[in-house]
């Protein structure tokens, strides 16, 4: 954790939100060698994904803290409609496809 983002909390905070959350989230990254619960297509551009394939069940499953949570797949279309349902192409959603959780749904 560098200086500068110790001291330069009233100009990182309006951008990286609440500095408490922030710093115990990046607190598990460094202390116990956790990996983000989302992709981060920022940050780690060449490897983020939005979905995985799994051996078990035989479907792709979208990346999440849980796997409780109702899914629908959709892809941003830049028009009207603004977005659309995912298209699967040989067995995977197509690229660009992000997780939207139903509304209603917590986990615990």
């Amino acid at each position: 954790m560098t200086s500068s983002f110790l001291l330069n909390k009233k100009r990182l905070s309006p951008v990286m939100g609440d500095y408490g959350r922030l710093l115990v989230h990046e607190w598990g990254h460094y202390r116990w060698g956790l990996f983000n619960e989302y992709p981060d297509h920022v940050t780690d551009e060449d490897r983020a994904q939005d979905f995985y394939h799994t051996a078990m069940n035989q479907r792709w499953e979208p990346v999440s803290c849980t796997s409780d949570w109702r899914i629908t797949p959709l892809k941003y279309t830049g028009g009207k409609p603004t977005h659309r349902l995912c298209e699967v192409n040989q067995g995977a959603y197509e690229e660009g496809c992000l997780a939207v959780p139903s509304k209603g749904q917590y986990s615990s």
